[in-house]
């Protein structure tokens, strides 16, 4: 019985081809991960500038607005020690306050330092004393940003002397307040508002870099002299900070320019190094790769093939040139090496009958698919050959192998398509019988003892008669182990040897209950 085969339908293309184009596309798949990822990088690295020069605006932008705080404390300590404040909080007759209005000549305010709009001075219960404006739109400012006085009053003991601010939006102009308490008591607070659009323009300096303030709505409020409408992506960078109030309401934006052509130049030197350094790396591994396949694939199967063609199995890789058998070159080919290899593993190289392995594998299967009926629907016949080591001793080796090849065309001609007979042994075969009854396997078990009984062997002018003994065992659904069915088949053909030879012995219960009876019965394994 011949193994079946199942050739994958590959096309002929030469097989060092083929692998060179897998080791290619494998190297072009890599440059092209490489690009990519080269490109991630290289955004990554771009994002990273991006951000540090935002983190950049963002620590000066913070500083500025520090100095503005510790320059409205100072000018509201300056403030509180003028005598007419004083005056007014313990005299609440509404004059006019001299001192507020003088605030807007001070230093301070004409150098430039802060851009002063307001100046409230309040009384202990945050009721209005007295206010000086910069100009007549200032003096209808109510004197804080929407809830300064209300957190002001909320604070309690030691926490009404600290100086309190705020950064908000106030009829659509940012304005940064800062209350400061009067005395100890306290006796009542000075409110100086001021524009802080004036002092984060004078972070430019410090960033070094064009600068250009927004306020809501994209209104320009400052623009460098050096600022471009348009930047190089590939050259300079453009980052941006917001500056929220005290109600995460957007002030300002903050846009700067940064040249980052030095940067993009190295970076660009890296993917080009990067990009060099895959492809010749990839050349040498397909290189590599060559001579290995060549070395521990080609060859060896090369010799490989050669030795089947020698020994006669590889019949199908006969069919090619010698030329061609160079070297196995074809997938096409390959898989016929696989096909025969495969068969080889699963065949009795003597008598190309399938072997034990390919037997035992097959009756493993077929008995744990026989576990869903209850009818016997299987049977296995156990033979041992009669008188076969006669021919074996008195005519050699040769002789018996000869008669085990001739005894399998027998065999073969007297089983059905569908059913599995193996060598498992020296002189010892196996028939499994699917789908058949025991009455059905009996009958085919005594056709194949009678047919090697007419069986003629002749060698060199002496003819042996040879015979067969058969153990069978019916395989229904409370058949055991594979194992164990083997074992008992092997039992009942040995009842048959002792039981004269040449005949064929069904097991049953009965050579179970004798087993312990007769120690002369061996069960094998």
């Amino acid at each position: 019985m011949k193994i079946e085969s199942h050739p994958s339908r590959l096309r002929r293309i030469p097989l060092k081809r083929g692998l060179d184009l897998t080791i290619l596309s494998m190297g072009l798949f890599t440059i092209a991960l490489i690009l990519v990822t080269g490109e991630v990088y290289r955004q990554l690295a771009v994002d990273s500038q991006q951000q540090t020069l935002t983190s950049l605006i963002a620590v000066e932008t913070d500083k500025a607005l520090q100095e503005l705080s510790a320059t409205s404390r100072r000018l509201g300590l300056d403030i509180q020690q003028h005598p007419d404040i004083h005056a007014a909080l313990f005299d609440n007759t509404g004059r006019e306050i001299v001192s507020l209005a003088n605030q807007f000549n001070r230093f301070f305010v004409t150098a430039g330092v802060l851009k002063l709009e307001a100046v409230w001075l309040l009384d202990r219960d945050f009721n209005s004393v007295g206010f000086a404006g910069r100009n007549a739109q200032t003096a209808s400012m109510t004197p804080q940003c929407p809830g300064l006085l209300s957190d002001a009053r909320q604070r309690t003991g030691h926490a009404r002397l600290q100086a309190m601010s705020h950064l908000c939006v106030h009829r659509g102009q940012p304005i940064f307040a800062q209350i400061l308490p009067v005395g100890l008591r306290p006796d009542g607070y000075v409110i100086v508002v001021t524009d802080p659009a004036r002092n984060l323009v004078a972070i430019e300096p410090h960033l070094q870099l064009p600068l250009t303030l927004y306020r809501p709505g994209g209104h320009v409020l400052y623009r460098s002299g050096n600022w471009l409408e348009s930047i190089d992506p590939h050259a300079s960078l453009e980052g941006s900070y917001t500056v929220t109030g005290k109600q995460d309401e957007t002030l300002f934006e903050i846009h700067v320019q940064g040249d980052f052509q030095p940067f993009y130049a190295r970076l660009s030197q890296i993917q080009r190094m990067i990009i060099a350094l895959t492809v010749l790396a990839t050349l040498l591994t397909m290189l590599v790769a060559r001579y290995v396949t060549r070395k521990i694939i080609l060859e060896p199967l090369h010799q490989l093939s050669s030795q089947l063609r020698r020994i006669g199995t590889g019949r199908r890789l006969g069919d090619f040139s010698e030329q061609n058998l160079v070297a196995i070159h074809e997938f096409a080919e390959l898989q016929e090496l696989y096909s025969t290899l495969h068969e080889m593993a699963l065949t009795d190289p003597l008598t190309q009958l399938p072997n034990r392995l390919h037997f035992e594998q097959r009756l493993e299967h077929l008995v744990a698919a026989s576990g869903a009926h209850d009818e016997e629907t299987h049977a296995l016949c156990y033979l041992d050959l009669d008188q076969f080591k006669v021919v074996n001793d008195s005519c050699g080796h040769t002789a018996g192998d000869l008669l085990l090849q001739q005894l399998a065309g027998v065999f073969r001609e007297h089983i059905r398509s569908v059913d599995l007979f193996a060598r498992i042994g020296g002189d010892e075969f196996a028939l499994l019988l699917e789908h058949c009854p025991t009455n059905d396997a009996l009958r085919i078990a005594n056709q194949v003892r009678e047919a090697v009984e007419n069986f003629r062997f002749f060698w060199e002018g002496r003819c042996f008669t040879i015979g067969v003994s058969i153990g069978l065992v019916p395989i229904h659904a409370g058949s055991m182990s594979a194992s164990r069915i083997m074992s008992l088949a092997d039992a009942a053909c040995y009842i048959a040897k002792q039981q004269g030879r040449n005949r064929v012995h069904v097991y049953s219960e009965t050579d179970a209950r004798g087993e312990s009876r007769d120690p002369g019965i061996r069960w094998t394994g």
